[in-house]
């Protein structure tokens, strides 16, 4: 499986690869980081007197604290795991990260994998919902027009976009599969 880094995360599904939206991103629940040139700052906590707000440089992947290195740590115990996320808002395909680690020591964020996908992707008369976790995807397809499921099948390989590259190239890819199942 592929490990990404913050940079890859953002670009994997960025605009959407099923309907070519725009994206939200999230950090460990925090809504559209700011991503500024090559860095994306993220605002953990903000109170009266302080704020937490985790920085990262996305060509390296090295991340900085704007406070105390330990305010930071108690933050990641009791907000773990912490992952990334991207979802799209017009068609609700949905990429998430597993748990972010960070290497303290050299101060970087380790290069991560994907947890699980879940894209919808919509033609004139079907409708084709892909949920993939891990090694193991899952195909649900509907007839739009009489609001039917035409098949369910499961699948032993993991959803990958990078490979697909195009939306027309994995219709393709999941009319294959209803031809053979």
């Amino acid at each position: 499986m592929e490990l990404f880094t913050v940079k890859d995360f953002i670009v994997y599904n960025n605009p959407c690869f099923s309907c070519g939206e725009n994206i939200i991103f999230t950090f460990g629940g925090a809504i559209n980081p700011v991503i500024n040139g090559n860095w994306c700052a993220v605002k953990l906590v903000t109170t009266y007197s302080s704020s937490l707000t985790l920085r990262v440089e996305l060509s390296s992947n090295k991340f900085e604290i704007n406070g105390d290195i330990y305010q930071f740590k108690k933050y990641l115990f009791s907000n773990f795991p912490m992952r990334l996320m991207s979802r799209c808002s017009k068609c609700k395909t949905e990429i998430r990260s597993e748990a972010v680690e960070f290497d303290f020591n050299k101060r970087i964020i380790k290069p991560f994998k994907i947890s699980d996908e879940k894209l919808i992707v919509r033609e004139p008369d079907m409708m084709y919902h892909i949920l993939s976790v891990g090694s193991h995807s899952r195909i649900e397809i509907t007839d739009i027009k009489k609001g039917i499921s035409v098949l369910s099948i499961d699948v032993n390989c993991p959803l990958n976009l990078a490979r697909i590259k195009t939306r027309e190239n994995l219709i393709k890819k999941l009319k294959t599969y209803v031809i053979f199942s």
